[in-house]
């Protein structure tokens, strides 16, 4: 699929479905050596979890300073970026990561770089899920990490670096829409509260939502939990009844720095733990539906624009 492209910096063309990276030796700062030109194109798809994939062919070998990373986020004011792919130094096969505009983060690597050779063209894809990058070469998952922040909706792009040509062809973009993990007690009133109030507003505002109580087949229910969580853009958390099981969730969905919007009934008194956290509080009465949607609806459009956990 052809998309239209704009040149952040470096040096490119494109030519129908393909964009060439046009890479040259420069000399280094500090020891008078040689290094690898760097540049970034810049998409017209928007993205915030899905697929990125394509055919990536470079014109030199894994001996020289190599990179083509999928841009899975780009912030053109920050220039933070997140990006994941083939190369990025001279000891790694992959590479995801961050650039926060000054430094490389790096969060997985590894992986043989000799494997990198000239002319070879390697199928490239990227999953996100929530906060969580799966990267795959030649239809082998070679990286998977979570992220220790939520990834929000941006621009994609393509990152090179070389010292002659690489060939990026066949980008496709497959988006799907965010997840909420819902958590919550497993009775009434809180099973209408998920049917009347938490699944029409997460409908409305295109979110899949989720209870761990609808995930199916065999495994260990708190792995498929934290999973779901990992994959989740946002955590909504009824913390009313003092649930060992909810506040677990609670622990675990912050600690991996999820958005969580918690939810209580209005005169209960929160856990010492919680209380300093911003929670919507809603009387179950016909009236008291109407706030929590209202309530529920702002907090969750704030998730979806605002940048959660990357400082």
């Amino acid at each position: 699929m052809s998309y239209n492209w704009v040149n952040y910096f470096g040096s490119f063309s494109t030519e129908g479905s393909r964009v060439i990276f046009k890479g040259k030796e420069m000399t280094g700062e500090k020891n008078g050596g040689t290094k690898s030109s760097a540049g970034i194109c810049i998409c017209d798809q928007r993205f915030s979890g899905g697929m990125l994939e394509g055919d990536v062919t470079f014109a030199e070998s894994s001996t020289n300073d190599l990179a083509c990373q999928f841009i899975l986020y780009f912030d053109p004011a920050s220039k933070f970026m997140v990006t994941a792919g083939i190369g990025v130094d001279q000891v790694s096969l992959f590479y995801i990561g961050h650039f926060d505009g000054k430094n490389w983060t790096a969060h997985q690597s590894g992986g043989d770089p000799s494997q990198i050779v000239i002319e070879k063209k390697f199928k490239l894809k990227v999953i996100l899920k929530g906060s969580q990058i799966i990267l795959s070469i030649d239809g082998v998952d070679i990286g998977s990490v979570v992220l220790p922040f939520n990834i929000p909706q941006g621009q994609v792009g393509l990152f090179f670096k070389s010292k002659n040509n690489v060939t990026e062809e066949n980008f496709n973009v497959v988006s799907e829409i965010p997840k909420a993990f819902i958590v919550m007690q497993f009775s009434q009133p809180f099973n209408e509260l998920y049917d009347c109030v938490v699944k029409p507003i997460c409908d409305e505002l295109k979110i899949d939502p989720r209870r761990a109580d609808e995930t199916y087949g065999p495994g260990l229910i708190i792995a498929d939990i934290m999973k779901k969580i990992d994959e989740s853009k946002v955590v909504i958390a009824d913390i009313t009844p003092s649930n060992p099981n909810v506040f677990y969730e609670v622990g675990y969905s912050h600690a991996r720095g999820k958005p969580t919007i918690l939810i209580a009934e209005k005169g209960k008194a929160l856990p010492f733990d919680v209380s300093a956290f911003r929670t919507l509080f809603y009387e179950n009465t016909i009236n008291g539906k109407d706030q929590i949607m209202l309530g529920l609806r702002t907090h969750l459009k704030a998730v979806l624009t605002e940048w959660y956990g990357v400082s």
